[in-house]
């Protein structure tokens, strides 16, 4: 799969990340890096844990990633998630999007997996 096509696929902004990294390689290698980012897997963890306070902060963090990478689906995603468990004392407000943040998360990183350097 070539860069272009993994943005297509999972609702990104191919623009946007060529506007910012400038070349196809150096956007590969971010998305390659984006493999290695824990936030997803820290979020799920507190989330399971019911701690709304490392869940935001897990949130919040892939939120970050996935705005800086332009993968604009996942990030509107996990943007809910954030604002759902902002000042949150639970995470029962942030459960009912979970489902629909795993399912582009996991997409997301499949393509990736694809991806051709």
């Amino acid at each position: 799969m070539l860069v272009q096509e993994l943005y297509n696929e999972i609702g990104a902004n191919y623009d946007e990340a060529k506007g910012r990294m400038m070349k196809d390689a150096l956007i590969v290698r971010f998305c390659k890096m984006f493999l290695d980012d824990g936030s997803y897997c820290q979020l799920v963890e507190a989330m399971e844990a019911e701690n709304a306070t490392d869940a935001f902060a897990a949130a919040h963090t892939l939120k970050g990633v996935c705005a800086n990478l332009a993968f604009t689906s996942l990030a509107e995603v996990a943007s809910e998630v954030t604002e759902a468990l902002r000042n949150a004392d639970s995470v029962e407000d942030a459960k009912p999007m979970m489902p629909q943040l795993t399912e582009r998360y996991n997409q997301t990183v499949s393509c990736i997996n694809e991806l051709e350097e």
